[in-house]
């Protein structure tokens, strides 16, 4: 930590990993929440305690969270039967030397991630761009560009010409917008790239979705045999499900070899968005938790992802499969938050609101909002509430089962790595622990 010295760890704290994860039994069959209520709770599963923030674990009198510690072995190889650069060798792998990858959304997050990693292991990459997106990056490192947009059928049809693999990791996101907005880019735009990759018969696509697709509700471990929502909190989580199955279609009706990847809040370096809004907000004094902020958050680093991405491509058994993929450990809403904000030289955030309050907050300013057709969003809305408001704990078990999917980052480090572009000047961040 930054001018403190680090924080003692508790193997038995509550918010400390577990290896391995306790699988838990939950509510199936939960009826949508009528629109203007707040989403009902499960009752939380008997062989799991509430998390909460241990005080026997700050320094006496500290007002900082503890460091997010989750397994932490560096040394250690990521997978059985791996090779030094930690690419699966295992039985039931489709890598056989290295692959053409057409990436959307290259310039993005994830996709300029993805691209990197696939360069690193020596794989030719093609990227979709924009007129307008800054490509400095993709022509440092010699990317192959295929001018045009995610509508463009042409020009998907130039990027999956002679592509062994498909990363989508392209879309529409956000907390506000029409579902017509985000249908439009992240299904039918979606439809023409599925199209292009069966005519052109790709080996793999690897669709990245979004741990959104879940009903708007508490989670406590759920896993991939909960269905995606029927009624969503927001068009964007909407556009996702609708996506995901679409995508899912093309493996039984057009033979693509197509796997999901649902990632929970992704983090990391160049991330142009979320963390910079966020910590707009810490240094203006206006977030606030809503509720206890010991909720989990169901985060993951850019790496992580990625790392599944490609075992999503590799790994015979993912065709046909959705794999929801997190960082893999309890980590609330109070640590992460109180760490962006330790590594930012601010201080933490302690301001709540009532969960009731909030909800209440998001109904009737969404339909101001709405009403007035006013292209920002609320300052609460309901995809803020469900991100601040709910218990996002998903399992990650079927990830590792059949990818042999094992984080490489904890979020301690991927919070200092992500946050090192943020840090104030001349302080060097170093993860805990």
């Amino acid at each position: 930590m930054l001018g403190t010295p680090p924080v003692p760890v508790n193997p038995n704290a509550p918010w400390a990993p577990r290896d391995p994860p306790v699988r838990t039994q939950f509510l199936q069959n939960i009826q949508p929440t009528p629109p203007d209520r707040p989403p009902a709770t499960p009752n939380r599963p008997p062989d799991r305690p509430a998390l909460t923030l241990p005080n026997a674990d700050c320094p006496k009198g500290s007002t900082q969270p503890p460091p997010i510690l989750i397994r932490v072995d560096p040394s250690r190889p990521r997978h059985a039967g791996s090779d030094p650069n930690g690419t699966l060798t295992r039985p039931g792998m489709t890598t056989s030397g290295p692959k053409t990858i057409f990436i959307t959304g290259a310039t993005g997050l994830v996709g300029s991630h993805a691209a990197e990693e696939a360069l690193r292991r020596g794989h030719r990459v093609k990227a979709l761009v924009r007129g307008s997106s800054d490509t400095r990056l993709l022509d440092q490192w010699g990317v192959e560009k295929v001018p045009g947009d995610l509508e463009d059928a042409d020009a998907l049809r130039r990027g999956v010409e002679g592509a062994d693999w498909v990363f989508n990791c392209a879309a529409k996101v956000g907390d506000w917008g029409t579902l017509e907005e985000f249908r439009r880019l992240n299904v039918e735009a979606l439809r023409l790239l599925l199209d292009a990759a069966a005519d052109a018969k790709v080996g793999r696509f690897v669709h990245v979705s979004s741990l959104g697709v879940y009903e708007g509700r508490d989670h406590f471990g759920t896993d991939e045999t909960v269905p995606p929502a029927a009624q969503s909190l927001d068009a964007y989580t909407r556009s996702k499900v609708e996506a995901e199955e679409l995508a899912l279609k093309y493996v039984k009706d057009r033979g693509l070899a197509v796997s999901v990847v649902r990632p929970g809040f992704i983090y990391g370096p160049r991330d142009r968005t979320v963390l910079p809004k966020l910590l707009d907000a810490l240094r203006n004094k206006r977030f606030f938790y809503f509720g206890s902020g010991d909720q989990v958050l169901n985060c993951i680093y850019v790496k992580n992802l990625v790392q599944a991405i490609f075992l999503a491509a590799e790994v015979d058994g993912a065709v046909g499969e959705v794999f929801n993929v997190t960082d893999g450990g309890k980590v609330t809403k109070k640590q992460f938050v109180g760490r962006v904000a330790e590594l930012a030289g601010l201080k933490p955030p302690s301001r709540k609101i009532p969960l009731w309050l909030a909800w209440t907050l998001a109904v009737l300013m969404e339909r101001r909002a709405k009403r007035k057709k006013s292209p920002v969003p609320p300052l609460v809305n309901k995809a803020r509430y469900k991100f601040l408001g709910l218990n996002l704990d998903y399992s990650i078990e079927k990830a590792r089962r059949v990818l042999g999917y094992d984080p490489a980052y904890t979020t301690e480090r991927g919070l200092v790595e992500a946050m090192a572009e943020h840090a104030p000047a001349g302080s060097t961040p170093v993860a805990v622990g």
